[in-house]
């Protein structure tokens, strides 16, 4: 109070003019604004958990479908596990080569050789295997081989194909040209298991 009293009166004004503008700044920004935000933080946490909520509610009003669903998958899954690799990654990477290969002479593309590429997963439930083909034929031969692949018993992608010339037959000759075919193929295994 002394020295209250001890200052002249414009000075008195002043520091009542800034605490008048100090303490309400000091409260929005130490009291106001952090409750603000507090507030705020609130809300979204619990527009969250409502759709939470409102989700879980879906799939419990949902229930009774759920077992005929369960059945439609488990034969899909028969389905596709039947085209898919079996056993471990080498062992359905060499099932891959094998199909393949297979593939190939059937179609009369000769094969030259292949390379086994590291796995992948592909997904949840599902690992790639990859594997790059080097032959050699002609364009009918590898369109046939294609053809093979990809609309095959198995489950194959050709990620990559590359063609390139292997030389020409001799004029004399009825023989069509010779091309080299470069390819990478993927192919699936299923880590799920069926439950009995």
């Amino acid at each position: 109070m002394k020295f209250w009293r001890a200052l002249r009166p414009s000075d008195r004004r002043a520091l009542a003019l800034g605490a008048l503008i100090v303490v309400p700044a000091l409260g929005y920004g130490g009291v106001a604004r952090p409750y603000a935000h507090a507030i705020a933080e609130r809300r979204t946490r619990l527009a969250e958990q409502r759709d939470l909520l409102r989700r879980e509610l879906a799939l419990v009003s949902g229930a009774p479908q759920l077992a005929g669903r369960e059945e439609q998958t488990l034969l899909a899954l028969s389905r596709v596990r039947s085209r898919a690799f079996s056993g471990d990654a080498l062992s359905a990477a060499t099932g891959l080569a094998a199909y393949v290969t297979e593939s190939a002479r059937r179609s009369g593309v000769l094969i030259e050789e292949i390379q086994s590429r590291p796995s992948a997963e592909a997904g949840p439930g599902v690992s790639r295997v990859e594997i790059g083909a080097r032959g050699r034929s002609d364009l009918a031969g590898i369109l046939r081989w294609l053809r093979a692949l990809e609309g095959g018993a198995k489950l194959v992608q050709v990620q990559r194909l590359a063609l390139d010339q292997a030389g020409a037959a001799p004029p004399d000759s009825a023989d069509t040209e010779v091309l080299t075919v470069s390819t990478t193929v993927q192919g699936y295994v299923l880590t799920v298991r069926e439950r009995r």
